[in-house]
């Protein structure tokens, strides 16, 4: 694990694991709840909170795009190719 950070609301907690390619989420409310994002090949240069805590901007190496994930079921990411700067480019 390379970094724990708490979401804005204080309800979900992601860790981000780049040697694995993988942020997890879990609830602090509900302990059988959780999530984990997957980025394959991709990798995981950087992985924040969204402002609404809702959602996970995951940076994926080289900067090929930010994955924007959605805590619902069945929701597919929005991603956006290149970015700029992979943990300091992402501000809100």
């Amino acid at each position: 694990v390379e970094r724990i950070e708490w979401s804005p609301d204080s309800e979900y907690i992601l860790a981000e694991v780049p040697k694995q390619s993988v942020v997890q989420v879990w609830s602090a409310r509900d302990a059988a709840w959780r999530c984990r994002i997957d980025e394959g090949l991709a990798g995981v240069a950087c992985a924040r909170w969204a402002r609404d805590s809702r959602h996970v901007l995951v940076t994926s190496e080289f900067q090929l795009y930010i994955s924007a994930w959605p805590l619902e079921d069945g929701a597919v990411p929005v991603r956006v190719p290149h970015p700029k700067h992979a943990g300091r480019g992402v501000a809100f």
